[in-house]
């Protein structure tokens, strides 16, 4: 991975000291004029942080290449190419985004999941309930996101904070709140359960208290047994905003442990969070190996990562992915700010008014399409073997025929599908064509 990672580097023509100073920073701007992908920050805690993705996110691969009466295959050329990984890299839905995904734009190509936290708000059900065409569009969404492939969350489903539930609920009184919000939770558990990935069930519990003050958390632990009964198997999270953030982490471990000792059965933590200013690697490593060790699977959603210079943003946010796919309890990353006007972090926005990626757009591009993705030829032994250290996620799996000199005249011979997850013990694939007439 050593060498990999200096190739991807030294083909770029792009490295860099991760230094604020104006000396690096114009390096990093003069860098931008030749064709980049992501940067190469330096520096010990870079090092470790790729040791720790090595160690977590990757699976030894073995494919093993026999002939059609199942015999091994020496010297066979097997693509090993990466389709998605099985880290959720999305962001929140828009029709331009999924458009330019289905056209291969290289930035929106990274995404492998959608939030729905824009069309899925409580507010926003109610409000479309009258309107056949805001019901049937959620439908087409969820129908046209579903084929191909992508991870798809809901968002928040209930809040904690009154202005994120409909205004006529704070009014109601306790028995009249809980039939309104179990009614709700049934209707989204019931008609949509089936076909999503994941559920924010619960959010804002960090700054605000009106479920707790007018249920009780022995409330809120029904509403999560309610959702958990209709739609099994379908994680449903807790959702906070800055959890990470310096004064809040305190109040995100008070919060998860006033849910655990009342035995709230929920599955995750999702924690909005915005970064701006510097994002400081140790300190940040820090707090999310404390979000690590309440022992939930973490996702960060309406991600945002900001600086005061277009470059200065990307450098935090090379930062922030990098430790997040470092730490093994992270399972994806939604970002907010694709465009520009669509968060408050200045210069967090990963493609420009021209249309073109920003600085960011590149470092995101590069880093899950280029350092952490795998896509490598191998040679087979005098037993079939193939043998490579994979990122964890879906492949494409081929023999090739080979092209004699010329290595663009290999074609396919025939290819097969499969899931590498991650896992500490070696994953196996054996590659056999048919026999002629079967």
């Amino acid at each position: 991975m050593a060498d990999r990672s200096h190739c991807f580097a030294v083909l770029n023509g792009f490295f860099f000291l991760a230094s604020w100073r104006l000396g690096v920073l114009a390096i990093f701007t003069l860098g931008l004029t030749a064709p980049v992908q992501a940067q190469l920050l330096q520096g010990a805690w870079v090092d470790a942080a790729q040791e720790r993705i090595e160690q977590h996110r990757m699976t030894d691969l073995r494919v093993i290449v026999l002939n059609a009466d199942g015999n091994p295959v020496e010297g066979a050329t097997v693509r090993i190419e990466q389709v998605a990984h099985d880290f959720e890299v999305g962001c929140t839905f828009d029709d331009r985004v999924v458009m330019g995904m289905d056209l291969g734009d290289p930035v929106l190509g990274v995404f492998n999941a959608i939030s729905l936290a824009s069309l899925t708000g409580w507010p926003t059900m109610e409000a479309s309930v009258d309107d056949v065409r805001g019901l049937d569009r959620l439908d087409a969404v969820l129908s046209g996101v579903a084929t191909t492939g992508r991870t798809i969350r809901w968002g928040p489903v209930l809040s904690a904070d009154p202005a994120a539930n409909p205004d006529w609920l704070a009014g109601q009184d306790a028995m009249a709140m809980e039939a309104s919000v179990r009614e709700h939770v049934g209707v989204v558990m019931t008609v949509f359960g089936k076909r999503i990935d994941g559920f924010d069930l619960y959010a804002d519990a960090l700054s605000h208290r009106m479920m707790q003050d007018r249920l009780g958390l022995a409330g809120v632990r029904r509403l999560f047994q309610q959702a958990r009964f209709l739609a099994p198997g379908v994680p449903m999270s807790l959702r906070v905003r800055g959890g990470l953030s310096p004064g809040r982490e305190r109040r995100l471990f008070e919060t998860v442990a006033g849910l655990n000792q009342l035995v709230v059965p929920f599955d995750g933590l999702t924690i909005e969070q915005r970064f701006e200013g510097r994002v400081e690697p140790l300190r940040l490593e820090r707090s999310l190996d404390r979000a690590g060790a309440l022992g939930k699977p973490i996702t960060l959603a309406e991600l945002e990562v900001g600086g005061p210079t277009p470059v200065a943003a990307a450098i935090n946010l090379e930062t922030v992915l990098r430790l997040a796919f470092a730490e093994p309890s992270v399972a994806g990353v939604y970002m907010k700010s694709v465009r520009p006007g669509e968060g408050l972090a200045e210069h967090a926005e990963l493609i420009g008014a021209d249309g073109q990626p920003t600085p960011s757009g590149k470092t995101l591009e590069g880093l899950f399409k280029g350092l952490w993705w795998t896509d490598t030829v191998g040679t087979g032994d005098e037993l079939g073997n193939v043998y490579e250290r994979v990122f964890a996620g879906r492949y494409r799996l081929s023999v090739l025929v080979d092209g004699g000199d010329d290595a663009a005249k290999q074609r396919v011979a025939y290819s097969v599908l499969v899931h590498v997850p991650r896992s500490a013990e070696e994953r196996v694939v054996v590659l056999q064509p048919l026999k002629a007439g079967r």
